[in-house]
């Protein structure tokens, strides 16, 4: 029978911003069908958002297809609603389209109307999709995960590390956070390439340069792990924990995903400020 699906969606700020969508219908059979009248129901991230309805006289031809073009208003307490209901992830569009139609093949006196409900696919937008188009709608409430960049010493080996780390920020905004976590495991085994000195005692050590940076005005006791030594440990614990995203058996959830862009910066900005300070000293 006939087939629907989202081809585009919009917004537009007004005094209530409104939401647009484009929808195409498709008529696969054998005959040509006048359309009479329509009622569209959406919904975002399970929300009902409204309805929008209409009568025409429209012919669509055997095998053809027709375009509807609707728009919805989205008032403030719609949106927080969408946005609770999506729980920080992608927002799915689904609906249905009720048709009122009349089959051309069919001598149309006395011929009474056809009604039928068609379900469109899933229409997805990722995260950072639906805050841009939050932002279309006037919500600039919520703000993009936004990541203070460190001020890193002039090294390729960091200016790489930095704009794999932004590549990973934009996987995390399509959802895909398997692939943010397999992403950082492999910064962070960059970052150790230059952080990281001899191999000793089945564990690395921390570049002895930076380490003499690291351990500054720090004093142990006797048999004490040195300042630097514990922060080796945190950057090799934190890269064991990056195992759970190329390995089977872990599911990685959002908060994962986040947790690890997180740690990642948290490194990279650590040991910039050192390399930073061993340059001055150098200097």
């Amino acid at each position: 029978m006939f087939d629907a699906k989202i081809v585009q969606v919009d917004a537009e700020k007004k005094a209530i911003p409104i939401f647009k969508i484009k929808l195409l219908l498709k008529n696969p059979e054998s005959y040509s069908i006048q359309l009479l009248g329509y009622k569209i129901e959406i919904k975002l991230a399970g929300v009902n958002i409204g309805t929008a309805f209409g009568y025409s006289s429209i012919k669509v031809d055997n095998r053809g297809s027709h375009y509807f073009e609707e728009e919805i208003q989205i008032t403030p307490y719609l949106f927080e609603t969408i946005d609770k209901a999506r729980r920080n992830g992608d927002v799915h569009i689904n609906g249905s389209i009720n048709i009122l139609y009349l089959n051309l093949a069919i001598e149309q006196q006395n011929q009474i109307p056809l009604v039928h409900n068609v379900y469109f696919d899933s229409y997805k937008l990722s995260q950072i999709e639906w805050i841009n188009l939050a932002t279309k709608l006037g919500y600039t409430r919520y703000k993009i995960f936004e990541m203070l960049w460190p001020d890193i010493p002039q090294l390729d080996e960091l200016n790489n590390i930095i704009q794999e780390l932004q590549d990973s920020q934009s996987l995390f905004y399509e959802g895909r956070n398997n692939e943010v976590v397999s992403k950082c495991r492999l910064i962070l085994e960059e970052l150790a390439t230059i952080v990281t000195g001899k191999y000793s005692g089945n564990k690395f050590e921390m570049n002895k340069d930076i380490a003499g940076i690291v351990d500054v005005g720090s004093f142990q006791k006797q048999g004490e792990e040195t300042k630097s030594g514990k922060i080796e440990n945190l950057r090799q614990m934190i890269w064991r924990y990056h195992h759970i995203g190329p390995h089977y058996g872990y599911t990685v959830t959002r908060e994962d995903a986040e947790l690890s862009i997180m740690l990642c910066l948290s490194m990279i900005r650590y040991y910039s400020v050192q390399l930073n300070k061993l340059t001055e000293k150098s200097n």
